[in-house]
């Protein structure tokens, strides 16, 4: 039992050190290409990134869109069904 937790305190303790010097090299790398405009269009900016505007704004233009796919699928099936014929229920 004593091996067991040498070994995880040792294990713990390389896994820490090595995700330190991962963080360290890691954020070290940049983005030419991303600019400090993040996630917004003009004036909002990174602010509007951080705000949650961006978010919202993309969830309420999926819903709207999928509202309306909705819509149209029950306008088809509405169609869908006399072009099958009628079948009177068995009895």
């Amino acid at each position: 039992m004593k091996i067991l937790k040498s070994f995880l305190l040792g294990a713990t303790g390389f896994l820490g050190l090595v995700a330190t010097f991962m963080v360290t090299k890691v954020s070290a790398f940049t983005n030419p290409v991303i600019t400090g405009d993040l996630g917004g269009n003009g004036a909002t900016g990174v602010a509007g990134a951080t705000s949650g505007a961006t978010f919202v704004s993309y969830f309420v233009s999926l819903w709207q869109a999928f509202i309306v796919i909705g819509a149209i699928m029950v306008l088809i099936y509405f169609l869908w069904d006399p072009l099958n014929g009628f079948q009177p229920a068995q009895m």
